[in-house]
């Protein structure tokens, strides 16, 4: 059976003046549909570059990504981007800012504004739609920053430290309501994280990227005991300590452990 995503030998080399630095090595890695991915590791271990050549912004050296077979060389309406920074428009509204891709795209119409409404309403955003950006808190920002997302039903969702900005009660609510909109519309997704306990509670897998150069050190599958569990829920399960203290080992063991 054809992956969903096919990740084969991605190499990257970085090229400033007179000095090379070979940023990720062979990275090989299927994943299939609906799979939620997370790749873990410290700052300098590729996981930002690796996403922006499987989101089709940065051409790599050598491999490629190929997404339902086909090779992705550019950024298409098929991947959506989520970044740390919420990057919404100031002088436009929540539903101004949260149906912008279709706008682009000149899909907009009655039943895409609804759809749009139906979404912010699950992310608890619909009482705030004509409010501007500046007046909503950062994790309602970033919700709206969700929703624009997933708005224009991309085929894979790409998530880069889209919750480390956020304070801890608001990022576990982050993370609750992210894995709830995403299996309900059943997206393929990948996290890039530095936060082992955020990848195992909202993960199928997780992949731990090794650092100078950037390469898989190690997969986890993370239990359905887990899977099946909320992200706030499943940081309370004896299965999730175990599998904690079991990437922390490998994290120490690989010299990457951060604190």
């Amino acid at each position: 059976m054809m992956s969903f995503v096919t990740i084969e030998n991605i190499s990257h080399v970085y090229i400033k003046q007179a000095t090379t630095l070979l940023a990720l090595e062979e990275i090989n890695l299927a994943i299939q549909q609906g799979e939620f991915i997370s790749f873990l590791g410290p700052s300098g271990c590729g996981k930002s570059t690796l996403l922006s050549i499987i989101s089709g912004l940065l051409k790599p050296t050598f491999g490629s990504v190929k997404l339902e077979g086909e090779r992705v060389v550019k950024p298409s309406k098929h991947i959506g981007h989520m970044f740390q920074q919420d990057f919404l428009l100031p002088w436009k509204t929540i539903e101004e800012n949260s149906w912008l891709g279709h706008k682009i795209m000149g899909t907009l119409d009655a039943s895409i504004k609804e759809e749009v409404h139906q979404l912010l309403a699950a992310m608890g955003l619909g009482d705030v739609y004509k409010k501007y950006p500046h007046e909503l808190s950062g994790g309602m920002r970033q919700r709206v920053a969700l929703v624009r997302t997933i708005a224009v039903k991309p085929k894979l969702v790409l998530l880069d430290e889209a919750f480390s900005a956020l304070d801890v009660v608001t990022k576990l609510q982050l993370e609750n309501m992210t894995q709830h909109i995403l299996e309900k519309h059943q997206m393929t997704s990948i996290l890039v994280t530095h936060d082992f306990q955020e990848a195992i509670a909202m993960s199928d897998r997780v992949v731990l990227l090794h650092h100078n150069p950037g390469r898989i050190r190690k997969i986890f599958e993370v239990p359905i005991e887990l899977r099946r569990l909320d992200p706030v829920d499943a940081r309370n399960h004896y299965m999730f300590t175990e599998l904690s203290q079991e990437i922390w080992e490998a994290l120490n063991r690989d010299g990457t452990a951060t604190a």
